[in-house]
């Protein structure tokens, strides 16, 4: 299932519709850009912090699955820990996918 939802991630990067990084992802979920944000499970600690924080104030449903290299494959891009979603269909479908797992 996991598989799944790293293709929808390479579709959602593809598409245009991930912002790659704790900046960046802070300051789209600030401008209500981003429904989703995805945590790797090797994130920093202050990152996390900082960037769940945000999610929670702002209303926004994050995840922590897998690892950086995981994520980076999926998208394309090397050593990303943290991915904002920026699409309404891909986040529903990650979700989704997400609660089919159990993850």
């Amino acid at each position: 299932m996991t598989d799944k939802i790293l293709t929808l991630l390479g579709f959602a990067s593809k598409a245009g519709k991930v912002i790659f990084g704790t900046s960046a992802c802070a300051v789209s979920i600030k401008h209500k850009k981003v429904k989703l944000v995805i945590l790797a499970g090797d994130i920093s600690e202050n990152s996390e912090e900082k960037i769940v924080r945000i999610c929670v104030n702002a209303n926004v449903p994050y995840i922590k699955i897998l690892d950086r290299d995981a994520l980076s494959a999926a998208v394309g891009k090397s050593n990303k820990t943290v991915l904002g979603i920026a699409d309404n269909n891909f986040s529903k479908k990650i979700l989704e996918y997400i609660d089919k797992c159990g993850i």
